[in-house]
């Protein structure tokens, strides 16, 4: 039979459609104008069979069953006669008949055939016809196409499979493209996917598909924006061709992935947009809808809009058809929403089903463990680990057991121990994935959020110095998901929380920013910026931001933490009494109910109360209100006994003897705490902190992490050791602590680099490039071999530090990967200073430009938070040009590397400074001028800025402003003798 090019495009589209599982819009094409053929008839009919409606496709199929096409008539057929609700035996009997007595079919039968059997999954059986049939006709691109999906679906990967889609392309058929792509995509070569998008757009701009798999192309790459680009083009696409709003279900999912994972604005617009979509084309398609409901959940990281559209796509799903998988849908959105009920209801409806799902499993615990059940999830749990041995595989798994030991045992050691258990199973399974929707899918931010509430619970309620096991934690989950998936706000506001428990100020002061352009509206934000801008000493701007605050959510007024912050303000501003009438009106809040849910986010409520309660006790010690004071830390050590918060009162009030002066009071509280008590690590980590900081005591600092080490011998608490020493430079000990943490934890990254750090230290430089060299070459890790490269250079190995360095980059000279891109800019930059020590300085200038060129390549692929790191990164490149153009004195392209560098970060002071220095030094006085004045506008006290002035100033003998300056640099350093000298010249 003969095709044109409209129904070769027809054909493509619907097989598009029908592999992605959109059988409603599959449907919508087979309505086009090339309805009436056979061909279209029989995909028309596999359509409605798997979108549930097979009577439907029986009256198509029928008169199919004489001509080219009946063999897969026949298939189609015997499938919807098996979906029929009571089928009918008698004609299953003669089509399965009918299908045996077909003997050397035509091809284009023999396709049908292989085509009706590819759509039903049964690509072993479709395999021998299409084996059979290309051999015949090598160049019939519909049967090259097919073959080449076969094998796609079987999981094979092979360069006959590329030789399939090629032969399609070149004979016209648009899914050769399509096929081609899947092929890249599994590669993960992602540039190679773009070209070959841009190459099918070229060939036909309207086909739709090209435009999802130019969007997923740039979705491999990481590149959201671009993603985002190919997705509006393709609606624009749409919309022009039914001259109406777009309806196509699969691009608005994409937007709506976007919408969530990238952007972290327009969430419920988009999803309506979704939502109109799929009841014009898929109302029907259960399987889809149950789908896109997994998908988006797992995205969302406990989203509540992305749950409750999940949850009512769920609804719909199972309405249509009653199945496990979507049950357990259900039952996980139900967890996520915190609601125990629904929760008990859908585990008792999976009992009935047969299923494996880990999650059908453990229900009955993660449902106790809800209702406050603890003996029984304990009990339920024991159970099913004997009964399952393989369930061990799942992190949900290591995720309940966690639970279950942090309430029962209430050991953090245990607890942490099968936290990360939970981490380690759960990126196993991600880290070899593509990236794209399957990848987010996969990662499972909701999962990773659940695990992080668990895990905040153990952290700190007060900032700490020193390194704190649960904050690290936290962070390195929050930085992978943040990484991945930029738009989830939540992630970024509990990450600034760390930061700011870390006593990193400004990172988390960056984070917020960060939570806040996604929603404005996160009023916690706000009151964690105010706490920032208290430790900070900013009194003023600490009250703007709970003013802020407020103005955004008027009901926080009758929070604790409101009543804290502003408590403390006044305390700054010496109002103690009114901080103390504060403080009092925030122990008088009514408070929730405490939750018996196990698995739920807690509020925070009852470690605020203690932190009121403590600074409450503090100002009335101020004000000599000594009864008082004692009445309520009697009150507050009662109320707390025996909880899990009465470890956070004792490390606050061990802060506030510390802030008064009375350091020895803080330790001998908490040296009360005894091996096996719950906060037994805490206290020691708080006392070790307090030796070294308040009484530079090394000695005692590290003794208190040998007591860990006795209580807790696990390779977190070794690590802590060698941390320890090293931080008290005794770094022969630190490397015996760190070996036996390796020996414990072989694939811990930070614990090796570690090592290598503390070989260095030692001097012993051959058994740091022996052991950064063997680490390199059996992980493949890119900080080894900069580490490697690094002390190479130092040691002056210049030649094995060049190799190093160039064998990446010779390798892999046009990577994809964000990381590789990063790690090849960094072995750029090394290789170009090793290049200028050696005189060769266009050789560094070129590896310089190579280096900025990929991190312009890395700008171009995402609007992130790491977007304005990037820019930092290209400025700093520029300005090392800059320095080797200043020592050949080459004054106009150091002008020019450093006004290019200015363009990248604008504010950066000693780029500035830079630049002026160099006007100077050209006698364009009014440049430099400017600069200086630019400098001083961003730092009013910057002293090279001011000498700078002030020295131009005398030079054009404006001799009365050149004195205030000058003046001004000799009252803060009263012996700069030269100033002096100049002041009195002048």
């Amino acid at each position: 039979m003969d095709y044109s090019d409209n129904l070769l495009k027809t054909i493509a589209s619907v097989h598009f459609y029908l592999r992605e599982g959109h059988y409603g819009t599959a449907l919508k094409i087979c309505g086009s104008t090339e309805a009436g053929t056979p061909h279209i008839q029989l995909l028309k009919a596999i359509a409605l069979n798997l979108n549930g409606r097979p009577a439907e496709a029986m009256r198509l199929l029928e008169p199919l069953r004489s001509g080219d096409y009946a063999f897969g008539a026949l298939h189609a057929l015997k499938q919807a006669h098996n979906m029929a609700e009571t089928p009918d035996r008698q004609s299953l009997l003669e089509i399965e008949s009918a299908i045996s007595s077909i003997r050397d079919a035509p091809a284009i039968a023999q396709y049908s055939a292989a085509e009706a059997l590819f759509f039903m999954k049964e690509y072993a059986k479709a395999k021998p016809f299409l084996e059979k049939i290309v051999k015949e006709n090598p160049d019939n691109a519909l049967f090259a196409c097919l073959s080449g999906w076969t094998e796609i679906s079987l999981g094979r990967d092979q360069k006959s499979t590329v030789e399939m889609f090629d032969r399609a392309i070149a004979g016209r058929y648009l899914d050769g493209y399509v096929g081609k792509m899947a092929v890249l995509a599994a590669r993960q070569l992602a540039n190679e996917m773009k070209a070959l998008a841009k190459d099918a757009l070229a060939a036909s701009f309207g086909h739709m598909p090209f435009h999802v798999e130019s969007a997923r192309a740039c979705l491999l790459a990481k590149e959201w924006n671009n993603t985002l680009q190919a997705l509006q083009n393709s609606n624009i696409v749409e919309a022009s061709r039914y001259r109406s709003g777009s309806d196509n279900v699969l691009i608005q999912f994409l937007l709506a992935v976007h919408s969530i994972c990238s952007a972290g604005t327009k969430i419920e617009s988009s999803l309506n947009e979704l939502q109109t979509a799929i009841d014009a084309a898929e109302a029907d398609n259960h399987a889809l809808l149950a789908n896109m409901a997994n998908a988006l959940y797992r995205m969302g990281a406990r989203n509540r809009t992305v749950l409750a559209f999940s949850r009512e796509l769920l609804a719909r799903a199972n309405k249509r058809s009653r199945r496990p998988a979507y049950v357990v849908d259900e039952l996980r959105v139900a967890i996520s929403l915190d609601d125990v009920r629904e929760v008990t209801a859908k585990v008792k409806e999976l009992m009935s089903m047969d299923t494996d799902d880990p999650y059908a499993a453990l229900g009955v615990t993660l449902s106790n463990l809800m209702a406050g059940k603890l003996d029984d999830a304990s009990a339920q749990f024991t159970f099913m680990k004997e009964a399952n041995p393989n369930i061990s595989n799942f992190a949900i798994y290591h995720f309940a057991s966690a639970v279950i030991t942090k309430y029962k045992d209430n050991s953090y050691e245990k607890f942490m121990s099968m936290v990360n258990d939970a981490i380690i199973v759960h990126f196993d399974k991600v880290q070899t994935m593509p990236f794209g929707v399957e990848y987010l899918r996969a990662l499972d931010s909701d999962f990773l959020m659940g695990l992080i509430y668990q895990i905040m619970d153990y952290a700190p309620l007060v900032p700490m110095k020193s390194p704190n096991d649960t904050l690290k934690t936290a962070e390195r989950i929050l930085n992978i998901l943040i990484e991945q998936s930029p738009g989830i706000s939540q992630a970024y506001y509990i990450l600034a929380r760390c930061l700011f428990l870390h006593s990193e100020w400004d990172a988390a002061d960056r984070m917020i920013d960060q939570c806040l352009q996604r929603n404005e509206t996160v009023a916690d934000a706000y009151l964690l910026r105010a706490e920032i801008k208290l430790m900070k000493g900013q009194v003023a701007d600490a009250d703007n931001c709970l003013n802020t605050g407020l103005s955004f959510n008027f009901a926080i007024r009758e929070s604790s933490i409101f009543h804290l912050i502003k408590a403390k303000v006044h305390k700054q501003k010496n109002e103690i009494e009114k901080a103390a009438d504060l403080l009092k009106a925030g122990l008088k809040l009514p408070q929730k109910e405490r939750s018996t849910n196990l698995l739920a986010r807690k509020e925070g409520g009852d470690g605020q109360r203690i932190s009121i309660q403590l600074e409450l006790i503090d100002c009335l010690q101020s004000l000599k209100q000594m009864h008082e004071a004692e009445r309520v830390m009697e009150e507050a050590v009662q109320q707390w006994k025996g909880k899990p918060e009465e470890e956070q009162l004792l490390l606050m009030n061990a802060q506030i003897h510390i802030a008064k002066g009375d350091v020895d009071g803080a330790l001998a509280l908490l040296s009360t705490v005894q091996p096996g008590q719950p906060n037994y690590h805490s206290a020691r980590m708080k006392m070790a902190e307090i030796y070294l900081e308040e009484k530079q005591d090394k000695t005692m600092f590290t003794l208190c992490y040998r007591e860990l080490l006795k209580s807790a011998p696990t390779s977190a608490t070794y690590a802590l050791l060698g941390d320890a020493y090293m931080s008290v430079q005794e770094p022969e000990k630190a490397i015996e602590a760190y070996e036996m943490a390796l020996k414990m934890s072989s694939k811990d990254m930070a614990l090796t680099e570690k090592i290598g750090e503390a070989y260095v230290l030692c001097h012993l430089y051959s058994k740091a490039v022996n052991f950064y060299e063997s680490v390199m070459n059996s992980t493949k890790d890119k900080r080894m071999r900069l580490k490697l490269a690094d002390l190479l250079h130092q040691l002056g190995n210049t030649e094995k530090c060049m190799r190093i360095l160039r064998q990446p980059l010779d390798e892999e000279p046009d990577p994809i990967d964000p990381a590789t891109i990063s790690a090849h800019v960094q072995y750029l930059k090394l290789l170009a200073e090793v290049q200028f020590e050696g005189g060769k300085h266009t050789e560094a200038l070129n590896d310089l430009s190579a280096a900025k060129n990929l991190q312009m390549k890395l700008l171009a692929k995402n609007d992130s938070v790491a977007n304005q790191q990037i820019k930092k990164e290209i400025s700093k490149i520029l300005c090392s040009q800059a320095e080797i153009y200043s020592n050949a004195h080459d004054h106009k392209m150091v002008i020019e590397r450093y006004k290019e560098a200015l363009t990248y970060f604008e504010t950066d002071i000693k780029t500035i400074l830079a630049l002026a220095n160099r006007y100077l030094t050209i006698n364009k006085l009014v440049e430099c001028k400017q600069l200086c004045e630019m400098a001083l506008s961003i730092d009013k006290n910057n002293d090279e800025a001011t000498l700078m002035v002030a020295d131009m100033l005398y030079t054009n003998n404006d001799t009365d402003k050149a004195i205030v300056h000058f003046a001004q640099l000799l009252e803060k350093y009263p012996r700069l003798y030269g100033e002096y000298q100049a002041i009195t010249r002048l």
